[in-house]
């Protein structure tokens, strides 16, 4: 099942089923490293069309909650976006509310927006004035 160096999700999840009813511990995949957790997240963004299904399979890849899973979502995306456009687009594929995309564009971008649409407005904005004055 190993294919240039990776791993399928299957696998890994027949992989932490053996070991929960060997050991009686948490989840292994709950255990990944940050690749092992790009992969499922990318796999679950991959195989699931409705935003909210995306989030529900990602919890139950991870063997964990809604919450820990819109949790991991959210810190991939913004790690892994480099301009609020992208990035909003990738959270409302998860599923998560606009609402809760302002303080992640806030932090991530330095944006002082009320809304979403108003956040991606000054991003674009900075960029213009950045190349007229560079």
């Amino acid at each position: 099942m190993v294919e240039s160096g990776c791993i399928s999700v299957q696998r890994l999840q027949e992989i932490a089923v053996a070991a929960q009813q060997k050991i009686k511990i948490q989840p292994v995949i709950a255990q990944l490293n940050e690749e092992g957790r790009k992969i499922i997240i990318c796999d679950a963004l991959r195989t699931t069309e409705t935003p909210g299904g995306v989030l529900q399979a990602l919890s139950e890849r991870l063997q964990c909650s809604m919450a820990e899973a819109k949790e991991m979502a959210v810190a991939y995306v913004k790690e892994h976006y480099s301009n609020p456009k992208s990035l909003v687009s990738a959270l409302r594929q998860f599923g998560i509310a606009d609402a809760e995309m302002i303080p992640v564009l806030q932090s991530r971008f330095g944006l002082q927006g009320d809304n979403v649409e108003q956040c991606i407005a000054e991003y674009l904005q900075d960029k213009v004035l950045q190349k007229r004055g560079g």
